[in-house]
């Protein structure tokens, strides 16, 4: 079900107003989406909800709205960390307050629900906070085996001040000081800082360990993680906090923060992605410091989405060892499904970054990056390693199964010249390789497109035409079931593609009534001066579509109020649809309010017959059903005067 004003309740509508006022979307956007060019009135980039080649995500600065051509997400700012950040509205009003150094209002009473949420969130972000610190001092006063340690591995003290780290010297000594503190038991357990023992009393969830603070990208502390100092049977080397209402470790990656800080302070090429925090600080002390950790469990689409956020390309320097190398092919599909350029350092056997970093030095590391290999690449080598290649049937079903590979390329070009790749190491002929390739290829209909990286649905602006060229004669059929053009009728978006159908599904073409309705919204929300002389209410209850009517609930909303419509307004009040982004975006390309006005005046027409043919076909199926005479001349009169009606709505 469309919900009509259910966000806007929850702060004072001045203060959502004045924080949109204060920021500026294209800045705060461009913390997360690189590469934005200026086009005319709007900027564009690669979409960060879809992979795509040919950028078609539109920031537009004047209005403070977003729209992707490709996948159909639109929306404001506000709307934009809900998507991006996976949080909820109250909390993308909290970070994007954070943006513009504003304090947050007292939320509106909405039951108490969401400002209790909010208050035990502040109370957990507390609790995470004081601990670290807890740690961090402990480390200082206490932590003699713990510094020996770090000590040990070549992290100093700028390194330890410079991530938080710190210890946790005993078991009871957090639970009294959160204690002191003034936080209650089940307030300290839901924070992961403290856990129950099977006996019933509380204990600090990383005794004895040294203690890495898992930092948000918004500078927060949220978990940690803890490294044993004494390898004991039965206990994990790492431990992280467990599941939190502020930490999920399947979303965070550790080091983000500092990655964040050095994109906006230096700008960044590349994110490297080791597998430990002591790989990710002994990087970071050689001065390489565009790198994330994992969180020591399988990696995730969401930690995926976070690196692109600050880079496209992305080197995975895990560990040598067979385990190492066995989590990098785990997480290369699901990289590479982001739209990632995924290569894979192959380090020594053995040998972590932290070794290569403490023993060889940031020269040999980077030497070991520039001989990274592509993801294919990496993975028929990988992939060889599995099989005796001394045995001749052990090669043909490498050969075999390398090829098989290949089918998830999405460019038969890239496919066979790594078929020279798979003859070299099986010393399989090229034609024997070429010929499996083929017969691989008919099996599956030929190498896939990969869904992932579709290629864009472009309509050049000279195969569009004017309107009036589409149809013969600028007949409002013609105009239409003719094409788009840019979102303002200016020649902003030129020949940039509409429409993406892998990433928004099968798309069907809109009916000429939608595309009334579209064009009659578009024209009052951005004004247009053919549509300042219509009421909406006389045409409100032509709108059948549940956005349509939302989107036309605002407008006559604001004509009341006499308050100009906005775009980033419409979205504080109504749940994004794609139906909305279409609405938003939708223009046909007039070139004088004269030709828009006609196609305006006709688009209300149109939507009025709708209405009465509507109107006339149920009472034609009323009429079926009735015998008696009397009524059924009574539907027949009121059929004419619909009839009547419509004749006036003749173009």
């Amino acid at each position: 079900m469309f919900v009509l004003y259910i966000k806007m309740n929850l702060y004072p509508k001045e203060f959502i107003e004045e924080l949109k006022s204060r920021l500026n979307i294209v800045e705060v956007i461009s913390r997360y989406v690189t590469g934005m060019t200026k086009k005319g009135k709007s900027y564009f980039a690669c979409c960060p909800f879809h992979h795509e080649k040919t950028p078609s995500f539109s920031v537009n600065e004047y209005e403070q709205f977003y729209y992707c051509f490709g996948c159909g997400k639109s929306g404001d700012l506000i709307r934009f960390i809900e998507e991006i950040d996976n949080v909820e509205y109250a909390d993308a009003v909290a970070i994007l307050a954070k943006y513009a150094n504003m304090s947050l209002p007292q939320l509106v009473d909405d039951g108490g629900k969401q400002a209790a949420l909010k208050q035990k969130k502040d109370k957990l972000y507390a609790i995470i906070r004081l601990t670290a610190q807890y740690y961090h001092e402990r480390l200082k006063s206490r932590g003699g085996a713990a510094l020996a340690y770090l000590k040990k591995r070549l992290i100093n003290d700028n390194l330890i001040t410079r991530f938080g780290i710190g210890y946790s010297p005993d078991f009871d000594g957090l639970v009294g000081f959160l204690k002191k503190a003034g936080y209650d038991e089940d307030a300290m357990i839901e924070s992961g800082a403290v856990s129950r023992t099977q006996n019933g009393s509380l204990m600090d969830a990383m005794a004895l360990r040294v203690v890495f603070p898992i930092i948000n990208s918004y500078d927060d502390v949220i978990g940690f993680s803890g490294r044993i100092l004494e390898n004991k049977e039965g206990a994990a080397k790492y431990k992280n906090t467990g599941a939190t209402p502020i930490f999920d470790k399947s979303r965070n990656l550790y080091g983000v923060n500092l990655l964040k800080k050095e994109r906006r302070q230096n700008g960044i090429n590349d994110v490297i992605l080791v597998e430990g925090h002591i790989d990710l600080v002994s990087l970071s002390g050689a001065g390489i410091k565009n790198a994330v950790a994992g969180m020591g469990t399988a990696f995730t689409k969401y930690q995926a989405a976070l690196i692109k956020r600050y880079s496209d390309k992305v080197y995975i320097a895990y560990d040598g060892d067979k385990a190492g190398q066995s989590a990098a092919l785990r997480g290369l599909d699901i990289l590479a499904a982001e739209g990632l350029d995924v290569r894979v350092m192959s380090l020594p056997d053995g040998s972590d970054p932290d070794d290569i970093i403490n023993k060889r030095g940031k020269e040999y590391f980077l030497e070991l990056k520039e001989k990274a290999l592509p993801l294919y690449e990496y993975k028929i080598i990988a992939l060889s390693r599995e099989f005796d290649l001394d045995s001749n049937d052990e090669r043909g079903k490498f050969a075999k199964k390398a090829v098989g590979l290949l089918s998830g390329l999405d460019s038969a070009v890239l496919a066979e010249a790594y078929a020279g790749l798979i003859s070299e190491l099986s010393g399989i002929s090229r034609g024997a390789i070429q010929r499996e390739f083929d017969k691989t290829a008919d099996i599956n209909g030929g190498f896939k497109q990969n869904n992932n990286n579709p290629a864009p649905a472009r309509d050049s602006a000279k195969r569009r035409g004017k309107y009036a060229e589409q149809d013969g004669g600028g007949n409002f059929d013609g105009y239409m079931n003719g094409g788009y053009a840019d979102a303002y009728g200016d020649g902003d978006y030129g020949d940039i593609g509409i429409q993406d159908a892998d990433a928004r599904g099968s798309v069907k073409k809109p009916t000429a009534a939608k595309k009334a309705a579209r064009f009659i919204l578009n024209s009052f929300l951005f004004k247009k001066p053919y549509a300042d002389a219509a009421c909406l209410d006389e045409i409100g209850d032509c709108f059948d579509d549940a956005s349509h009517a939302a989107v036309s609930k605002y407008i006559a909303e604001c004509q009341r109020r006499g308050i100009e419509p906005r775009v980033s307004a419409l979205y504080d009040e109504m749940e994004s649809t794609p139906e909305v982004g279409e609405i938003v975006n939708f223009n046909g390309g007039f070139l004088n309010a004269a030709d828009g006005k006609k196609y305006f005046d006709d688009s209300v027409a149109m939507l009025k017959r709708e209405k009465i043919n509507a109107g006339i076909e149920a009472l034609k199926r009323d009429l079926d059903g009735r015998s008696d005479i009397k009524e059924r001349a009574l539907l027949t009169a009121e059929i004419g005067k619909l009839l009547k009606l419509k004749n006036k709505y003749k173009r």
